[in-house]
């Protein structure tokens, strides 16, 4: 049987926390992050009660703080989107939510071994959907109400979305998603009455990042 020494033991200790230390600090070198701003446009059928309305937006403005992990080609999502006006005239509905994104093909930017010697990153277009809980405020004009009159809810929905990045340069993405929203149904106890909505959008913006 072999028997360790005292130094051997120390080496191997040394040689595992360094092992540990390095990997760590790799797996967090994976950790990027970046921002997008986005405009669009949105049609959502509003349900309030027994009565339903259309409502579209043709300046729908989103914003979204991304996270990326790239080993598992995903990313931590907090959205924002404003509704600011409609058909209806202007529209008061807020929306912030939290989520993942997936992206197929890959994370841009994901770095890849060229040689021995040289790494590498990969930019292409990349493919991706997402899916985000949220909250909404919305305050729109009652439907079949005296005019002036509104009504306020507080909503919670659930986002679908599926889109693709475009590279402009290695810092700028053009960035397409095509959006499906749903809420859950929401009463409103000093109206009597409840409120829900399902929507599509369609946004198409810039994601600024640096590596």
């Amino acid at each position: 049987m072999r028997t360790i020494n005292l130094n051997q033991s120390h080496y191997l200790l040394l040689c595992l926390f360094a092992t540990f230390t390095l990997g760590s600090c790799r797996a967090f070198a994976f950790i990027t992050s970046d921002t997008t701003l986005s405009l669009g446009v949105s049609s959502n059928t509003l349900t309030l009660s027994n009565t339903s309305q259309t409502i579209t937006s043709s300046s729908t403005i989103d914003f979204s703080y991304n996270a990326y992990y790239q080993p598992l080609r995903s990313a931590f999502i907090m959205n924002f989107t404003e509704y600011a006006s409609s058909n209806i005239g202007s529209l008061n509905q807020i929306r912030i939510g939290f989520g993942l994104r997936w992206y197929l093909f890959g994370v841009n930017g994901e770095r890849y071994i060229v040689d021995s010697q040289t790494d590498g990153r990969l930019f292409r277009p990349s493919p991706f959907w997402s899916l985000t809980g949220g909250m909404t405020t919305i305050s729109v004009p009652a439907i079949n109400k005296d005019p002036g009159q509104y009504f306020n809810a507080v909503a919670l929905d659930w986002d679908l979305r599926a889109g693709v990045e475009v590279p402009l340069n290695r810092y700028y993405y053009l960035v397409t998603q095509l959006s499906l929203l749903s809420s859950l149904p929401t009463y409103n106890s000093s109206t009597n009455e409840s409120i829900g909505y399902q929507g599509i959008g369609f946004l198409i913006g810039l994601k600024a990042t640096s590596f």
